[in-house]
């Protein structure tokens, strides 16, 4: 299926959300078109991880400026082929990357 183009960042954001959840991973959307941070996961007695979110649903990845410090991920979501009842791809970078 596929989705508006305008949808599928936010489809993104919250299937990364519902991933961390699975894994008992509390993560704390924000909401905003101009922002660098879409999840914030926070830990035991840690500063929280900042995460960006990138889907697609085509051949190429839209346009991701970098990732901004160590405690940052760029998550990427590729919903290329997938069925409505198939979770995506996930494919986790860090600043080391």
């Amino acid at each position: 299926m596929k989705m508006d183009s305008g949808m599928v960042g936010v489809a993104a954001e919250f299937a990364v959300a519902s991933e961390l959840a699975r894994r008992n991973i509390y993560a704390q959307p924000t909401f905003g078109h101009q922002k660098r941070t879409d999840l914030l996961v926070f830990g035991k007695n840690e500063r929280p991880i900042r995460i960006e979110a990138k889907g697609k649903q085509s051949k190429q990845w839209p346009n991701c400026k970098g990732i901004a410090d160590h405690n940052s991920l760029l998550v990427l979501v590729d919903f290329a082929d997938k069925a409505e009842t198939e979770r995506p791809d996930f494919y986790i970078l860090t600043a080391d990357d």
